[in-house]
């Protein structure tokens, strides 16, 4: 399992939950819009993760090396993706 954090824009100030797995409220954000802004931490199954941090990774680092850059080791990156059923992504790696 991993802690993944989750981001909800909402109307109301309302406590949201993971409906089957443990879950607590992070932070909530009033929006100059009226609307909220809530953190919600969560367990969430591992699934494609690992194979999707590994490729984002290798990807970075074969376009940084085709570019002439030179990646440090200690260097962390973070990539932003989209799954296919619209699930918008962001995660810190080292690179």
């Amino acid at each position: 399992m991993l802690t993944v954090l989750t981001v909800f824009i909402t109307q109301k100030n309302v406590n949201l939950r993971h409906e089957s797995l443990p879950s607590f409220v992070l932070a909530t954000y009033e929006l100059s819009t009226g609307c909220f802004a809530q953190v919600v931490a969560h367990a969430d199954p591992e699934r494609d993760i690992p194979r999707l941090a590994s490729n984002s990774v290798n990807a970075a680092r074969s376009q940084a090396q085709a570019s002439g850059i030179d990646v440090p080791e200690a260097t962390y990156g973070y990539f932003l993706g989209r799954r296919n059923d619209g699930t918008r992504y962001i995660f810190g790696s080292p690179v």
